[in-house]
């Protein structure tokens, strides 16, 4: 699961890296004499509850395919962590965002309420590979993450941003050619369906984009050696699935087109109409998809 994948990787973080002051951010020697590509300071910021923390100290790693930041604030082990899944600028709204007060306790203000249902964004608008550093924004309202505790209330953080953050770690490509992403606009809501599937059985090869919380799942259906082209999603050679929580659709028309389909990889585009079972119609339209197969 992708969450627990996010999890995993900002746990590693928090565990093996030290931290760097804002005011000693590093410059990799070979780059001091191009003052032009010396890193700026690096800054955290973000208002708690309509208070303003400030980092003290920042540190961010790129593991396995994952971005994850902190901000940490003094020496008792306040922290604004932040971990997505991707190394490319754009808005991710499946990650994991949590607050810690302090070190006196395991568990922290996390992203998703008592129900699992998650909520904020992570914006990341610059990746700098020649310095290493990263910049971007966030929100969220955090809910502490043990019920036993009795903590009802929920910490709200807005106008987060974070600047010229040094990251250590994997491979980063601002603009990949071969990065995975599923999105479609359903009615007039973008989805980006973070966990991205791929299975063949016989010629048949499924691609499956799905939300995990609130559910919603779209599949396409077509012959494993599709060439590029444009296709009529007719519900025999082409075929495509939508549903909602539990409520499942009926498409009724549509399109797909293969952009490419070569290399271990797939990349195409779609739209289709669809009904619940009382009539009530879905668009589902700009869909778009590049998946490892």
């Amino acid at each position: 699961m992708k969450r627990i994948k996010i999890l995993s990787a900002f746990l590693v973080l928090i565990s093996a890296l030290g931290f760097v002051s804002c005011d000693s951010e590093p410059v990799d020697p070979v780059f001091l004499d191009n003052v032009e590509d010396q890193a700026l300071p690096a800054s955290f910021q973000v208002e708690i509850d309509e208070e303003l923390f400030e980092a003290t100290a920042t540190q961010a790693a790129i593991i396995d395919g994952v971005i994850a930041i902190q901000g940490l604030r003094g020496t008792n082990g306040e922290s604004v962590s932040i971990a997505v899944t991707g190394t490319t600028i754009g808005t991710y709204t499946d990650a994991i965002l949590s607050y810690s007060p302090n070190n006196d306790s395991d568990f922290s203000y996390l992203n998703l309420d008592s129900e699992l249902n998650d909520n904020g964004f992570v914006t990341i608008t610059s990746i700098n590979t020649v310095n290493n550093t990263i910049s971007g924004t966030f929100e969220f309202t955090g809910y502490w993450s043990n019920d036993e505790d009795g903590i009802d209330t929920p910490v709200v953080l807005t106008s987060g941003i974070f600047t010229n953050i040094s990251y250590t770690g994997g491979n980063v490509d601002p603009d990949p050619t071969n990065e995975e992403y599923f999105t479609a606009t359903v009615g007039s809501v973008d989805k980006d369906y973070s966990v991205i599937l791929s299975a063949q059985s016989g010629e048949f090869l499924t691609l499956s984009g799905q939300i995990v919380s609130p559910a919603s799942q779209v599949q396409l259906l077509m012959n494993v050696n599709i060439t590029a082209g444009t296709y009529t999603i007719d519900g025999s050679s082409i075929m495509a699935i939508y549903a909602e929580g539990t409520t499942p659709y009926t498409v009724t028309g549509g399109q797909l087109t293969i952009v490419s389909n070569e290399g271990g990889w797939i990349k195409g585009e779609f739209e289709f109409t669809s009904t619940d079972a009382e009539d009530n119609v879905v668009e589902v339209t700009n869909g778009k998809f590049n998946i490892e197969l």
